[in-house]
């Protein structure tokens, strides 16, 4: 067997150097290593773009990286260097991604480097580099590459490699840097974007899969593993809640844990607006937001909206019943007659 995992993008240290990020990558690399285990992979290479900030890292997102790399300390990781990972924007000798190679266990390229895997040939190229004055069987890169996204809401690439210039190199080319997992063949060779680890931001809706590939260098094959414990970012209109599109048990089983976006395209009251900000934020999302289409209407009370779909009543009740306070049906009674009180 001649199989490595492949993932990318790991930005350690987003939105501020949020422990609860620090806590989603830990709990993802627990996750990694045991599929590792399960798929029998010894071997893995990372395809850059490990830590977020490029030139002033925390002492905390570096503990936690340090944890992180403990929990993948049995597997051998080839780490190419990513833009991100760079503190001069074409100078790879300083990165602090530098430091893991005081791991046994890891290497770090920071120039492009031939590996041998088996019988195949493989260029391990950070971003930067002419991955074109090379010639392999498959290609490690972090690069932009033309007809491929960043993520689903940017046009493709198109100031970036010409595929088939890459393809004339090698015969597999896998790449970091775009954050949408996608794949593009032509005659037989392929281009693949493994995409980030996990969601990041709203750009990584629920409906985009995370995860990473296993690769086989003697067939070829490829295997994808869905990242399926880290948390997803939804963003709901309140003209999808309306029209029943979601109902409260949908909201219930897919937003607790979860990042949430509403967004506020058809009229509410003020009054409205909070008793559904309640009982969502009751959901126990992971974060949760409001965003108004129209800014300047949260400036104002706005006509009513007859909520028919999403029945206000009944929300209130299974509002009250995720809450954990005793007398829980004079509880419901009090916010009903409050809320008739308010719609008159």
């Amino acid at each position: 067997m001649n199989k490595v995992a492949i993932f990318s993008d790991f930005h350690l240290g987003i939105k501020q150097d949020s422990a609860i990020w620090h806590n989603i990558a830990l709990e993802w690399s627990k996750w990694f290593a045991q599929k590792l285990k399960e798929n029998n992979i010894k071997e893995a290479v990372f395809l850059g773009d490990f830590f977020h900030m490029r030139n002033t890292i925390s002492a905390n997102t570096l503990h936690v990286a340090s944890e992180i790399l403990d929990n993948l300390k049995e597997f051998k990781l080839h780490f190419i260097l990513g833009n991100h990972d760079l503190y001069y924007a074409n100078e790879p000798t300083i990165s602090p991604v530098n430091l893991f190679q005081n791991r046994n266990n890891i290497k770090v390229y920071q120039r492009p480097e031939i590996v041998q895997f088996g019988d195949k040939r493989a260029l391990m190229c950070g971003w930067g580099y002419e991955p074109t004055d090379f010639d392999a069987d498959v290609l490690f890169t972090h690069a932009e590459i033309n007809m491929f996204r960043y993520n689903n809401e940017v046009a493709p690439c198109d100031n970036g490699f010409k595929p088939s210039n890459l393809l004339s190199h090698y015969d597999v080319v896998y790449s970091g840097h775009f954050h949408l997992r996608q794949k593009k063949e032509w005659n037989n060779k392929r281009i693949v974007y493994v995409g980030n680890t996990f969601p990041m931001d709203h750009t990584d809706s629920y409906l985009v899969q995370k995860g990473f590939d296993i690769f086989d260098f003697d067939t070829y094959e490829s295997i994808f593993v869905e990242n399926t414990i880290s948390p997803r970012f939804y963003k709901i209109y309140l003209s999808e809640l309306v029209s029943g599109k979601w109902n409260f048990d949908e909201l219930n089983k897919n937003i607790v844990g979860n990042i949430f976006k509403l967004i506020i395209d058809k009229d509410i009251t003020l009054n409205d607006n909070n008793i559904l900000s309640g009982i969502i934020s009751a959901l126990e999302p992971l974060d949760f937001v409001h965003e108004w289409e129209n800014p300047k209407d949260f400036e104002q009370e706005l006509s009513d909206v007859e909520l028919k779909a999403f029945d206000m009543t009944d929300a209130i009740k299974k509002y009250v019943e995720l809450l954990d306070i005793p007398n829980k049906n004079e509880v419901t009674d009090y916010m009903l007659e409050l809320y008739q009180k308010a719609s008159v």
